[in-house]
């Protein structure tokens, strides 16, 4: 119940950010290079979150200086080179089989978890310093998932709302 309630919040969080700066009428941005590096702030020099792959497809913020700020699962600003993506009006939906739905919520439980038991560990007594580095670590480890189950990266709230709706959330 605890997870559940854990995962419809992130996903509310998700939902409610609203993007400063719109480019053009994109809602979304679609990787174009064979890789990206996904970073906490919009210059090289920054920390890299994780590794975005052709075709990966996530809620657009905005850009900023060559750079696109998107959101990801933790609910925080990631950015992305613009030279290694495009703005896009589509996401792809949700996969059709359920088993892959059902699956992929199952894995991202497991990711968050192991994101909060790793920030406790690393910060015991510092709860500014957890909360900072679980949202890395949500990011971190959720986008293999839907890399894996080919689920665009936008499409989190949904797949939130379904596993919650079907009690998909071990």
């Amino acid at each position: 119940m605890l997870r559940s309630i854990k995962w419809l919040l992130a996903s509310v969080i998700v939902s409610t950010v609203s993007p400063a700066v719109v480019v053009s009428q994109a809602k979304y941005l679609r990787v174009s290079a064979d890789t990206a590096a996904i970073h906490v702030a919009p210059k090289l020099s920054s920390q890299v979150v994780s590794k975005a792959r052709i075709g990966d497809v996530f809620q657009l913020g905005g850009k900023t200086g060559g750079w696109f700020e998107i959101f990801m699962f933790s609910g925080e600003s990631r950015y992305i080179r613009e030279s290694s993506s495009q703005a896009t009006a589509q996401a792809d939906p949700l996969p059709a089989d359920e088993q892959t739905r059902k699956r992929a919520c199952f894995e991202i439980v497991k990711a968050q978890d192991r994101a909060v038991t790793e920030s406790h560990k690393r910060y015991p007594s510092d709860v500014m310093r957890q909360i900072d580095l679980e949202r890395l670590l949500y990011d971190r480890y959720e986008l293999p998932i839907f890399q894996k189950y080919g689920i665009a990266a936008a499409r989190k709230g949904a797949l939130t709302v379904q596993c919650a709706r079907n009690n998909w959330i071990p």
